[in-house]
């Protein structure tokens, strides 16, 4: 996350001005827009050093206990990226990776508010991605469209997360 960001007001408004598109009313955040267009007209400096203090904030838009809620935010995400995506001409590789990473956790999110028609939507979008479904999806679409499954399921995903870094690497990597 960055905490903290100084940019000239000329350039900001600039892109505001010059990018309408990109700022949608739809679209849930600004900051991933505003550096994308920025990044085409300037250079960005790094100062590796922490200059504030994060404020934590239990609920807010990206981070919120309402399930419907974050499904809602990480599906709008995905519609901005890949609007920006697109209007950049990213290859279909990238994109792809993109479709990838939303639509993962989307099924997660599916599996955890027990909503099987997202998950099955989910499912098929990442089925028509090179690739197709990994194991760990797969039972994650078992467990949100069957209860008994989601039982065994949910067990091995506790026990997983309680699992030392070094073991959950290779489970993941043996996936």
């Amino acid at each position: 996350h960055t905490s903290n960001v100084c940019m000239r007001r000329d350039l900001y408004l600039a892109v505001r001005r010059d990018n309408p598109d990109s700022f949608r009313k739809d679209f849930p955040v600004v900051d991933t827009q505003t550096w994308l267009e920025s990044a085409r007209l300037t250079r960005f400096g790094f100062i590796d050093e922490s200059l504030a203090v994060y404020n934590y904030v239990p609920e807010s838009i990206s981070n919120t206990g309402d399930l419907a809620r974050r499904i809602e935010f990480y599906r709008k995400v995905t519609e901005m990226e890949l609007y920006m995506c697109r209007k950049y001409g990213c290859s279909v590789e990238v994109e792809n990776v993109l479709l990838r990473r939303h639509y993962g956790w989307l099924l997660f999110l599916a599996f955890s508010a027990k909503k099987s028609e997202l998950a099955v939507e989910c499912a098929e979008t990442l089925r028509g991605i090179d690739g197709g479904l990994t194991s760990l999806q797969k039972l994650l679409l078992a467990g949100t469209t069957n209860v008994g499954t989601r039982a065994i399921v949910g067990l091995a995903y506790r026990l997983y997360g309680s699992l030392p870094d070094a073991l959950q690497s290779r489970f993941r990597r043996s996936l």
